[in-house]
């Protein structure tokens, strides 16, 4: 789209007049008097034309209660999207209200946008009930008359979740005339289409790529996004092609997709290719969280949290306030990471219940890490009644996701349940390894755990351990590992 310039004010500079002299008879010479230059002066700017309270021009609102169907297309859309106007951002109360009714006036006078307008807010229930039928009716009218935004909302209508069965096939055709056209957020659409596929027509991953980057150039940043996406993954390629992904990354920030900005920052933070900036990496996960993107808001957390990384500075009281903003089931690992805070006192007051609250939240949430933790705080008895049983399933929940010291705990707790401490395990050790001896796997990984790590005054004794793994192995998975990582140890101290 072009932007068409600001008129540039020229400003008439007085040039300097060499008057020719002009002789007269019988007088002496003398050069004829100069008329001062006037510099007129400046206009005063014309008074902005009235607006309603919204900031719509009240002259399109006159318009269209004169009949005047484009006028009420163009308030609809004033109403409706408010970034559209100078200077407003975000919708304010009651404007998409009015703005509906401006919509069906528009619509009812027969213009397509007005109609694509109302049938988008129908889509998706914004001011008005969210109706599939009325949308459908709605967007396929506008789409008739080459409204083109029409035909993109009608083609996702038909991608799923808008309460009509799924039709990749009829979205495929719709949106490809759009984007054939020149529609680029038909394109990004469409693009998602061809690389889902359908009965018949299998995934087209190169065509996705092509119509992402089709859609990118026409400034659509979720076109870019899904291409940086692509080239991320190594899609088309054996290998992944970093600055390929970044350059569209960097697009699609500047267009304003906070996902990009985030993704980018991402690469900054941990130095792929970029190299480590840590400042420019907040910048960019600040710009996602000011979006809206939870996930920002956590990922600037962390940089403020020494417990969580690498910092661009040590702010724990704003780290929890970030992970506070973005816990919940989006972004679990902030449930956890602010019940780390709450649990040690750090940046929060410390209040171990609420850290029980926040890990449970986490693991709800599918966090493994808050599993994990949770657990932890019923078998420590801290800001919870000690509790093994409900220990357990945190544990193995855990453990059964791949997170190691979910497998470790639950293993530990044979221990636990025998009395062990940190500070007197002995007792508890051979209770444990009297219930691996009568072929109690998950008690044999506990007892190697032990005396691997010589907890509770227990005697480090890796032989014994690597034989315990080993017996461990038959029943618990995660115990295999152990064993050949514990052998390989033993054999290079041997050297």
């Amino acid at each position: 789209m072009t932007v068409p310039r600001p008129l540039l004010a020229v400003l008439l500079a007085a040039t300097a007049c060499t008057s020719s002299r002009l002789t007269v008879s019988g007088e002496g010479r003398s050069p004829l008097p100069q008329a001062p230059h006037v510099v007129p002066a400046a206009l005063p700017p014309e008074p902005p034309p009235p607006t309603d309270l919204a900031g719509v021009p009240v002259a399109l609102l006159q318009g269209c209660d004169g009949g005047d169907a484009e006028a009420c297309t163009e308030a609809c859309r004033l109403y409706v999207n408010p970034s559209n106007r100078p200077g407003t951002s975000g919708l304010q109360r009651g404007t998409v209200d009015k703005g509906i009714g401006f919509c069906r006036k528009g619509c009812d006078a027969g213009a397509p946008a007005a109609c694509g307008m109302l049938g988008f807010l129908h889509l998706y229930g914004l001011a008005v009930p969210q109706s599939s039928d009325k949308a459908r009716s709605l967007l396929e009218d506008a789409c008739g008359r080459g409204f083109l935004p029409a035909c993109d909302n009608l083609g996702v209508l038909y991608m799923g979740d808008h309460g009509v069965p799924k039709d990749n096939k009829k979205a495929y055709d719709i949106l490809s005339r759009a984007c054939g056209k020149g529609d680029g957020h038909a394109c990004a659409n469409l693009a998602s289409v061809v690389g889902e596929g359908w009965p018949g027509s299998p995934p087209d991953t190169p065509r996705s790529l092509q119509l992402s980057l089709t859609a990118c150039e026409h400034d659509v940043a979720l076109g870019c996004l899904n291409a940086a996406s692509a080239y991320a993954a190594g899609t088309l390629a054996a290998a992944r092609d970093v600055p390929g992904a970044l350059t569209f990354y960097r697009r699609g920030c500047v267009l304003g997709n906070a996902k990009a900005c985030l993704s980018l920052g991402t690469y900054y933070q941990q130095g792929i290719e970029l190299g480590v900036d840590l400042e420019r990496a907040a910048q960019l996960y600040a710009q996602s969280c000011d979006e809206g993107l939870l996930l920002g808001c956590y990922n600037l957390g962390t940089l403020l949290d020494p417990r969580a990384g690498r910092v661009l500075r040590t702010d724990q009281a704003r780290a929890a306030e970030l992970y506070a903003a973005s816990c919940g089931a989006e972004v679990p690992q902030a449930c956890a990471n602010l019940g780390v805070l709450h649990e040690n006192g750090l940046g929060v007051p410390l209040d171990l219940p609420r850290a029980v609250t926040l890990f449970a939240e986490a693991c709800a949430g599918g966090n493994l890490i808050g599993c994990v933790n949770e657990g932890n705080m019923y078998v420590r008895g801290a800001g919870a009644a000690r509790d093994y049983d409900r220990a357990e399933p945190l544990f193995r929940r855990a453990c059964d996701g791949g997170e190691v010291n979910g497998c470790r705990n639950l293993a530990r707790l044979d221990f636990s349940r025998a009395g062990g401490t940190p500070q007197d395990g002995a007792a508890a050790l051979r209770a444990v390894e009297t219930a691996c001896a009568g072929g109690k796997a998950w008690s044999c990984y506990g007892a190697a755990l032990t005396v691997e790590g010589g907890v509770g005054g227990v005697k480090v004794d890796r032989a014994r351990a690597l034989e315990l793994y080993v017996k461990a192995c038959k029943g618990v998975p995660r115990a295999c590992p152990e064993a050949t990582r514990l052998e390989k140890k033993i054999e290079k101290k041997k050297k």
